[in-house]
């Protein structure tokens, strides 16, 4: 065999195996992150971290408005102690995430003395990270984190990252567009682990180890 035949035939083995490789790893995160939040169990919780999502003309998204309904039923049935914490900055709309968020939660009987607003953020991680702050200053300790099923294990993985003591709180309504988001949510759990935990790192030593 010649020497560019050998080497032709390694690459394409080790492409091979790289693909194969590949394969399992998306096929185990579709599997873990359909697990996170299909185990979900709710237990009472000082706090509800609701994660931001989009805001329509002064209103929530669908999606938003999703994750609002859950947590108003965890308040309704008790199992939120002490505070609901909305985050979310502004995005395109001039209204910010928390601020829709907590007119919304009002509206469906949630007291506003009950209701903290974040509205610096602009991510997942940011969106927990000044939580974190907000729950260091009232005394919280565990925390549901509210938002969609296919988010919720990246959302627990940055919570833990931050010395949150979080429990999901899914929604459990499937998006017509599922299969796509998951395959992001992949592409974003890869990504937080390669990077993004440099951030939390700096974030912990700045403010909550020091």
């Amino acid at each position: 065999m010649s020497i560019k035949r050998s080497f032709w035939k390694r690459g394409l083995a080790a492409l091979g195996a790289l693909a194969l490789a590949s394969t399992a790893y998306v096929g185990y995160q579709w599997y873990d992150i359909q697990r996170t939040w299909q185990s979900a169990t709710f237990d009472t919780r000082d706090t509800a971290i609701i994660l931001g999502a989009g805001v329509w003309d002064g209103k929530p998204s669908p999606a938003l408005r999703e994750r609002l309904d859950v947590a108003v039923k965890l308040y309704r049935q008790r199992l939120i102690r002490n505070y609901i914490i909305c985050t979310g900055g502004v995005g395109d709309d001039p209204r910010s995430e928390a601020s829709v968020c907590a007119e919304y939660l009002t509206g469906q009987g949630v007291p506003a003395e009950v209701i903290l607003l974040e509205e610096r953020s602009t991510s997942t991680l940011e969106n927990l990270a000044n939580a974190r702050e907000i729950m260091r200053e009232k005394n919280l300790t565990y925390a549901f984190v509210v938002t969609h099923g296919f988010h919720t294990k990246r959302a627990l993985l940055m919570a833990e990252d931050l010395s949150i003591d979080a429990a999901a709180a899914p929604v459990t309504i499937r998006p017509i567009n599922e299969r796509y988001l998951v395959f992001r949510e992949v592409a974003a759990i890869t990504y937080y682990r390669l990077g993004g935990r440099a951030r939390v790192a700096l974030f912990r030593w700045s403010v909550i180890d020091r």
